[in-house]
């Protein structure tokens, strides 16, 4: 990470500017993750859960206490929710 102090204000849009991918850079990478796993199954799942979120699973399976806690975590945001 490369820290910045102190930047001229003239330099702060050039330093919080973000890359944006386009299509066309992103499609072979989405290609190659969908046939591998369509190929390869749960395995690619799994590399690529530890490839792009640092996650190492052994089960794909949400427990019941996992998703009560979920149920009432997200309780707070059903003002939100379109009705």
């Amino acid at each position: 990470m490369k820290v910045i102090k102190f930047p001229s204000r003239s330099d702060w849009a050039k330093i919080l500017a973000r890359p944006t991918p386009t299509f066309e850079t992103i499609e072979p990478l989405v290609d190659e993750v969908f046939d591998k796993v369509k190929s390869q199954g749960d395995s690619a799942v799994r590399d690529y859960t530890a490839q792009f979120d640092g996650l190492n699973l052994n089960s794909f399976q949400v427990t019941q206490a996992s998703y009560a806690r979920t149920q009432v975590e997200l309780a707070q945001y059903q003002y939100l929710l379109p009705r």
